[in-house]
């Protein structure tokens, strides 16, 4: 019978590999998920976090949609061609499935899955089929016996997902899923028949196997203005969302000694990109007039698609902030002019001892952009302010939720997003 991996959602079976992992399969966990002793060996996350890391690495609700209408459009171009063969056409083998594919769509896709895992149907299971007369045309569709998906299920799969990439069926099926439910990946059939050895980083082997999908399945890059920006970024990585931390790397400042600012860090995209790096990158500037008079040096440089520049997204109190200038102090919004990530690490690091918060001092003006560029005062202050509540919060998870977090969140959510492969 040979040995097997084993993925399944709250105990419903979804996907076989015979004696190795599904490389692909393996990228929705990370060495951290690894369970068990000796040649027990299991990865086990939840849906919620393997819905995240699809995310990031591209494999979206949008992109499952639009691959599931090309997908179905190839398999009934093919039917079309056996239908109005005079053979096929006397036996009427492929009338039903070119009717189910023709309405079929991802929100009927989603009903069926979650009907499916509800009853406990296992793939083939024809006799329990013909005794359950209420699963939808859709769940029966997707549990029968078919040809005509042969490439898509030598890859495992035990539904019949017409779409031949495996990580978009998973990102399909989990949708129908609770997302506290619990994604496990079981290969101590595997280790225990000697295909991997008990303390083998299966995790790292399976991803050097993915060097054909590098720009899908390598580390994302992240470069910052300043090694401030690096290492605030990435501890909030680390403490909001430390299921993701393995799919991202920010670039060193302090060890290869760095220049910061948004000029240097638009001299990096361009020796990047210059570089044909294949790993995805974003390359995140602050949200000043600085920053947007930076990156005007890019607006004619044709970037290739793995490399995404964004600012840090506006903020809501930023919209109404203190400011100094030469006519005193006003209240005006300083989102695209003086938004440094400092404006970003929560109100309670912005406030002085009398609940006021501190000021922007304006520093000059952008002829060409026409605006003024400013910058927070007592900005080591706020950022000692940060690095405590980080570390606090690092000894006791518990006490993340007394301080406010939206900012930061902001920043990351931007990241994510931009994440995510395009064309």
């Amino acid at each position: 019978m040979g040995s097997y991996a084993n993925l399944s959602v709250s105990n419903h079976l979804i996907h076989l590999s015979k004696s190795y992992v599904n490389n692909e399969v393996m990228t929705l966990f990370t060495t951290s998920d690894k369970t068990g002793n000796g040649e027990v060996c299991k990865y086990t996350t939840t849906v919620k976090i393997a819905i995240n890391r699809l995310e990031i690495m591209g494999f979206t609700l949008d992109r499952v949609e639009q691959d599931l209408v090309s997908s179905i459009s190839v398999i009934l171009e093919r039917l079309k061609e056996y239908i109005d063969d005079s053979l096929y056409r006397e036996l009427n083998l492929y009338d039903a499935e070119f009717a189910m594919l023709e309405t079929l769509n991802f929100s009927s896709l989603v009903k069926a899955f979650t009907e499916i895992r509800i009853a406990g149907f296992e793939f083939y299971d024809e006799d329990a089929l013909k005794t359950y007369n209420n699963l939808s045309d859709e769940a029966v569709f997707l549990l029968k016996e078919t040809h005509l998906f042969d490439d898509t299920l030598n890859d495992g799969r035990l539904l019949n997902y017409p779409s031949p990439n495996i990580r978009l069926f998973l990102r399909a099926y989990l949708e129908s899923c609770n997302k506290d439910e619990s994604i496990v990946l079981d290969l101590s059939d595997v280790v225990s028949s000697g295909y991997y050895n008990e303390n083998d980083d299966i995790k790292s082997i399976s991803s050097s196997q993915l060097i054909g999908e590098y720009d899908k399945n390598s580390k994302i890059i992240i470069l910052t203005e300043g090694s401030s920006d690096k290492t605030m970024i990435e501890d909030s990585l680390c403490l909001l969302y430390p299921h993701l931390v393995d799919y991202y790397s920010f670039m060193e400042f302090n060890e290869y000694k760095t220049k910061g600012g948004a000029s240097s860090l638009v001299e990096q995209v361009k020796a990047f990109s210059g570089a044909g790096i294949k790993n995805r990158i974003v390359a995140i500037f602050d949200n000043d007039t600085a920053a947007y008079d930076a990156q005007r040096a890019l607006e004619k440089i044709n970037l290739p698609n793995n490399i995404s520049i964004c600012n840090y997204p506006d903020i809501p109190i930023a919209e109404n902030y203190p400011t100094l200038g030469p006519s005193g102090k006003e209240i005006i919004n300083v989102n695209g002019l003086a938004a440094s990530l400092e404006m970003y690490l929560g109100k309670d690091t912005l406030e002085e001892e009398e609940g006021e918060l501190i000021s922007v001092q304006w520093k000059g003006y952008n002829e060409v952009l026409k605006n003024y560029h400013g910058e927070l005062l007592s900005k080591k202050k706020i950022q000692n302010r940060f690095y405590e509540r980080l570390a606090e919060c690092k000894k006791d998870s518990e006490k993340i939720s007394n301080y406010d977090w939206s900012g930061i969140e902001l920043i990351l959510h931007s990241i994510f997003d931009n994440s995510r492969l395009r064309g």
